[in-house]
């Protein structure tokens, strides 16, 4: 919108977004006051109240990530407590496994020898030892790297879903090695080996699958001769 100001008998004008200006002329100087008006107040306002959306703030992450499974936690608690014959620590599962210091005792049950040291006090970076020495030892163990948890995954809480992943798989690989204690998830299927004779290989080779077409009793008898035409 344009508004002008004078000064010393000579008027300027000028131009500005703002709706409304007063002008006043003081021994020669210049002074431009600036009145906002209220439909632009509010409109300040209206953008102020509009929430920070991020991809990195974690209260707009989706609900259906990382969610934890309460009734597997407490399952894995229990299994710990039996192989171990010993009752946890109170408090929450994540907070009881944070030091590493029950898992390290725990792959020392399933394969005794597997953790040299465990730091049962010290800075946070001894006791985060013992978390990474708790997942080598299940890597030897046979647990495949990609269901291995992170070290800050546990420590700093970061996915503790995967910890109970984690978990459920070294219960689940148990059943492969010579363990007969209490075993963690659904038993494993068993190996159905089956060995065959060589007659019984070769007169196997004589025999068409289906998947390859079955072609018996086929027959053009009726069909005509070539070229006429075929009534149905």
């Amino acid at each position: 919108m344009p508004y002008s100001v004078a000064t010393r008998g000579v008027r300027f004008s000028f131009y500005s977004t703002s709706s409304k200006f007063q002008s006043h002329t003081q021994s020669g100087k210049v002074i431009v006051a600036e009145e906002t008006t209220q439909q632009q107040n509010a409109a300040s306002t209206e953008r102020c109240q509009i929430p920070f959306m991020s991809g990195s703030c974690s209260s707009h992450k989706s609900s259906g990530v990382n969610s934890r499974n309460k009734e597997q936690e407490a399952e894995i608690l229990a299994w710990i407590e039996a192989i171990l014959g010993e009752k946890l620590p109170s408090g929450n599962y994540d907070d009881i496994l944070k030091d590493g210091v029950i898992l390290c005792n725990l792959i020392n049950k399933l394969a005794p020898g597997s953790v040299k040291k465990i730091q049962s006090k010290g800075t946070n970076f001894q006791l985060m030892e013992n978390i990474q020495r708790f997942q080598a030892a299940i890597k030897n163990y046979g647990v495949p790297q990609e269901e291995i948890f992170q070290t800050a995954d546990l420590f700093e809480k970061r996915n503790i879903p995967q910890v109970t992943l984690c978990l459920y798989a070294l219960g689940r690989l148990t059943q492969k090695h010579d363990w007969t204690g209490p075993s963690l998830g659904p038993k494993m299927a068993e190996e159905n080996k089956r060995t065959f004779t060589d007659d019984q290989l070769r007169a196997s080779e004589g025999h068409l699958g289906l998947q390859m077409g079955y072609n018996k009793g086929a027959s053009q008898a009726g069909h005509g001769g070539f070229g006429n035409t075929r009534h149905m």
